[in-house]
Order: structure tokens, then sequence, then C-alpha cells
């Protein structure tokens, strides 16, 4: 996870805390009917509505920030295993296999180099006689 992205989002989630507490601060007010008389706590909904209001508007940038981070950062991950993915598609398809002793090799050489067949040899598949891929058909059986 990354740790811009989790700080932005504590920062988002302070944002509305702090605008609850300060909701609660400001819309609590002491007021007094009369000289004799003992103040009296007074709750004002409109004001504490108004600062959870600002804390939630506030944080909202906090944590869209986060978001577009941690979207930035899958991205970034997810580019390097492509690329990764394809380096290694890139090496796997430039590898054949020899019809003579079945191991791979380049692709771009003329024979095996392990043990000399020519890739324009190939097996039957129906009797296993080497014929060159030149015929159409296999020279013993006849087959495809």
């Amino acid at each position: 996870m990354n740790k811009v992205g989790k700080f932005m989002r504590i920062l988002g989630i302070g944002q509305i805390i702090s605008g609850v507490i300060l909701g609660l601060i400001f819309s609590i007010s002491s007021v007094t009917t009369s000289v004799y008389s003992k103040p009296e706590l007074v709750f004002d909904p409109l004001v504490f509505v108004i600062w959870v209001s600002a804390g939630i508007v506030g944080s909202s940038m906090f944590i869209a920030v986060s978001e577009i981070i941690y979207i930035l950062d899958d991205i970034r991950d997810n580019t390097a295993k492509a690329e990764e993915h394809q380096a290694v598609m890139a090496t796997t398809a430039k590898k054949k296999e020899c019809f003579s002793c079945g191991k791979e090799y380049d692709s771009d050489r003329n024979s095996c180099p392990h043990c000399g067949a020519s890739p324009r040899r190939t097996k039957c598949k129906a009797c296993g006689t080497d014929y060159d891929t030149t015929r159409a058909t296999c020279p013993h059986c006849g087959a495809r």
C-alpha cells in the first residue's frame, strides 16, 4: 500500500472527525434568560450540521487524492507485470522444439544444436518416420 495514499486517507478521516468535534463544541452555547438565572446550555443543530458538512467536504479532497494514488499505484504494478509477461512471451516465442530429440532451440537456427536435425524435417504422427516437410505426405505410410 502506498504510504502517501494511506497518509492522505488518514488526513481525510481526521478532517471528518474534526468537523464533528468542532460542530459539537461550537453548537453548544450558554444562554442566560435573566441576570439572576443560571446560564443554560443550548444546542444549535444548524451550527452542528454546518461544521460536520465542512468536515465532510474538506475530507473529500484528501480521500479523492488517496484513491487516485491507489489507482495509479495499481496501474504501475499491472504495467510492470504486463511488461514482465511480454518479455517472457518474447523469449518463449523465439524457441521451437526439435522434432527429433524434443529439446528446445532458437528458431533462427538452421538445425538443432543438440542432435543436428534440420527443421525442414519432421516425424510422421501416424508411423513415426522422419521425412522432409517439403513433401505433402509421409513417404512411408502416406499420412499428412
